[in-house]
């Protein structure tokens, strides 16, 4: 098992692992990236969740980090149909909500929260981005 030392990294593999069923990347793909791709951002904001390291330097910081997992996909095929998968930003709910990222983030995962979803077509680009927000409770 192979442990990764940044938030972002540790989460795309594990969509990897888990079969998310797209490339996943950190901050942004190569150029040239056939869509459908993920991007993920880490350190949005990492307040403490737990400060215990204020009288004694030996414990443990823990931080509430706030991940950004972004789906890029085609909007419309051609011939005006629906291209987005609807299902897919779904199944990335469904592999991190809850999860401890399966021990690939180089410190103690407490668990990975849900925060909120945003759905951005731009009818320009034919592309639709979901931004999905998480928050990662772990060590630092």
């Amino acid at each position: 098992l192979v442990t990764n030392a940044t938030t972002a990294g540790a989460v795309a593999a594990y969509l990897g692992v888990q079969g998310a069923g797209f490339p996943v990347y950190r901050d942004r793909p190569p150029p040239g990236t056939a869509l459908p791709y993920v991007t993920v951002q880490e350190g949005i904001a990492a307040p403490f969740a737990h400060i215990t390291t204020e009288f004694d330097k030996s414990l443990t910081l823990q931080v509430a980090e706030m991940v950004q997992v972004d789906l890029w996909q085609t909007w419309q095929n051609a011939d005006d149909t629906t291209a987005e998968a609807y299902a897919n930003w779904t199944n990335i709910l469904k592999i991190l909500a809850g999860s401890r990222l399966g021990g690939l983030l180089a410190t103690n995962v407490y668990g990975v929260r849900f925060v909120g979803r945003v759905r951005l077509p731009d009818l320009e680009s034919n592309t639709v981005h979901d931004a999905l927000t998480f928050i990662i409770d772990h060590d630092l």
